[in-house]
């Protein structure tokens, strides 16, 4: 097909997934009983010196599951365990140490432990441990090499990321001479495997001709299948390729279309979670000016569940002027202080956005905190994205101030 002028083939080049998988962690498969070891459980026998027990309690500080977020807590009980032997612990250990959380951060230490938990068996232990290594070893060749190494001992195992991070080392001459054909073979496996990153990556190099015959057909293919499965870089260079008419019929639209896809959720204005209602309770029957006065009053009295219904109520007006959302968020705060979850999610956002208070990520770290710890699990998705946009005291700052806000849930008590 005719490609534009203007093409610019090098503009895919910044699209490429990097080797080192940090920002997603692979995960250990939860032990089979871990389902039914209760909280008290966990406690107890923690206390008690098991290190399986000390792990679990700490993953549970660690996401927030049952209990509200502390990584300083986790930190205390991960070292325990890991100092115990404990693999899990030593890999976490070594996360936590990495990422600075709970803890100052030392990434030597955190090598160290990486290392320990890597030399215990576990496939992807040992890709955690390379992708440190990779991230720590500048421009060091020996370094660099030995990173390479490790992604290979993974790969050698089974992993099938580290297939795709020692393609991408192999095509940038990480650790190793440049090598486009041991790059598309590392690709060609790890697609073969149902690695997303891969698809892109082997992409690029059908773009390019490097290390295959040059093939955009095959190239835009692999694009769409990395965009269709989440990567932006492959939405990104979807559209380099719309836009030029490159193994796709040229379409401003599809251009204009993947773009749009690439950018979503990455303006610090857009939130991963949104406003909600609380799914355990009835949507009220407000039919009449005299059945929303009832409610109020019921809110008045105390009872947590109206006062969220009179909040969500004040939210959800199609003209919600500043006072009327200021007088729902006052509802949200009296439900919360009752232990309400779907109302501290709520309040969250109202700080998360500034919506009319001033935006305070801390506050909205805590409020969200609070609200995973009573169940809700959609909370985990705001606290990453929170996270991401403060610095490590301030975490730790929040996590202290969620202790101040979170309680039982007050008993529910239908609306008469």
């Amino acid at each position: 097909m005719k490609a534009r002028a203007r093409l610019q083939v090098c503009a895919l080049a910044l699209a490429l997934c990097a080797g080192a998988a940090s920002p997603g962690w692979t995960q250990s498969p939860p032990a089979p009983s871990e389902a039914r070891a209760t909280l008290e459980q966990l406690l107890e026998h923690s206390e008690r010196g098991h290190p399986e027990a000390q792990t679990r309690l700490a993953k549970r500080y660690a996401t927030g599951d049952g209990v509200l977020p502390d990584f300083e807590r986790a930190v205390e009980l991960y070292r325990k365990a890991a100092d115990s032997g404990h693999p899990e612990a030593q890999n976490q250990l070594g996360r936590h140490l990495d990422a600075g959380l709970g803890t100052p951060q030392d990434t030597a230490a955190a090598l160290d432990w990486f290392g320990k938990a890597a030399a215990q068996g576990n496939p992807a232990h040992v890709f955690d441990y390379a992708t440190v290594l990779e991230k720590a070893a500048g421009d060091d060749p020996d370094r660099q090499a030995k990173a390479l190494a490790t992604y290979a001992r993974a790969a050698e195992m089974g992993h099938v990321p580290a297939l795709t991070s020692l393609g991408v080392l192999y095509q940038q001459g990480t650790g190793t001479e440049v090598d486009y054909e041991a790059a598309a073979r590392y690709f060609e496996k790890a697609v073969a495997a149902g690695d997303a990153r891969a698809l892109n990556n082997l992409g690029l190099l059908y773009v390019r001709g490097h290390g295959v015959e040059q093939d955009y057909d095959r190239a835009a293919q692999l694009f769409l299948a990395a965009a269709e499965a989440g990567i932006r870089a492959a939405m990104r260079n979807l559209a380099v390729m719309y836009e030029n008419g490159f193994g796709v019929e040229q379409d401003d639209q599809q251009h204009a279309f993947w773009l749009a896809k690439a950018r979503e959720g990455q303006s610090a204005t857009d939130m991963p979670v949104a406003f909600s209602f609380d799914a355990a309770i009835a949507t009220p029957d407000l039919a009449t000016q005299a059945d929303i006065d009832r409610l109020r009053q019921t809110a008045i009295s105390g009872d947590p569940v109206a006062q969220f219904q009179m909040g969500w109520l004040l939210l959800s007006a199609k003209e919600a002027r500043f006072a009327t959302l200021d007088e729902a968020r006052y509802w949200f705060e009296k439900a919360a202080a009752r232990g309400h979850g779907a109302a501290m999610a709520n309040l969250a956002l109202f700080h998360a956005q500034g919506l009319t208070v001033p935006q305070n990520y801390e506050r909205a770290y805590a409020w969200a905190s609070a609200a995973l710890a009573t169940g809700r699990k959609d909370q985990e998705a705001l606290l990453q994205w929170l996270s991401a946009r403060m610095p490590r005291v301030q975490i730790t700052a929040a996590q202290e101030r969620a202790k101040s806000l979170w309680q039982p849930a007050a008993p529910y008590r239908p609306m008469e």
